[in-house]
């Protein structure tokens, strides 16, 4: 299947469910021109413990990586962290494979500068994006409408999703081999499943006439 093809496809090929590895890659012409493939990953997070209320400060995904191949090491050999909207935030189907952001140059989470290059990731250890404000407000809090689960109505998760550069930017990688290896999410037996961290603060509205700390003058 040419690079056109498999790219734009509605449907996918495969799916895998909560596997040990999250693959997001771009396979380019391994064996030939006819050796065209792109995993994605989707990343659902149960947010709902932030509450409505809260402004955040900064977020950063982190992402165990077990092995990397960069054979084409262009601009666009990185991870992009994006947003997803799949139907279910429990279970993938072959349908999914369109939901993970944009067919092209999806608004990614991290500025440029901060993109998972995959030269510069460390193997056997956590790789991180830290996010700017398109990705604060990829963070869903309480009460909040998900982009994903959108078939229960879900609310408080944040669906995020990852895929390779080339595949983001709609870039054919030419003869080469672009991808990326790591733990996907609810790995059994492991502490290596992907995380996020978010600071955020809350205003908390103090009453004038309290008496601790104020002296109020009526």
């Amino acid at each position: 299947v040419q690079w056109d093809a498999s790219h734009d496809r509605v449907i996918g090929t495969s799916v895998q469910n909560n596997d040990q590895y999250a693959i997001s890659a771009t396979t380019g012409n391994i064996d030939g021109p006819a050796e065209v493939a792109f995993y994605r990953a989707l990343l659902p997070y149960n947010t709902s413990g932030i509450d409505s209320a809260a402004t955040i400060s900064s977020t950063t995904f982190y992402w165990y990586v077990t092995n990397t191949a960069d054979n084409d090491n262009d601009a666009n050999a990185y991870i992009g962290v994006i947003e997803t909207t799949q139907p279910s935030h429990t279970g993938l189907t072959t349908s999914d494979y369109n939901n993970v952001g944009a067919t092209n140059t999806p608004a990614e989470a991290t500025d440029v500068g901060d993109r998972m290059d995959i030269t510069d990731l460390v193997t056997s250890a956590f790789n991180a994006a830290r996010f700017n404000s398109t990705g604060f407000a990829m963070i869903k809090v309480s009460g909040e409408t998900s982009t994903c689960g959108t078939a229960t109505s879900l609310t408080g998760w944040t669906c995020l999703g990852l895929r390779e550069g080339h595949d983001l930017q709609d870039d054919e990688a030419g003869m080469a081999f672009v991808e990326n290896h790591a733990w996907g999410p609810d790995s059994e037996n492991t502490t290596n499943d992907p995380y996020l961290t978010i600071e955020y603060s809350i205003i908390v509205a103090v009453d004038p006439k309290s008496t601790t700390g104020v002296i109020w003058f009526d």
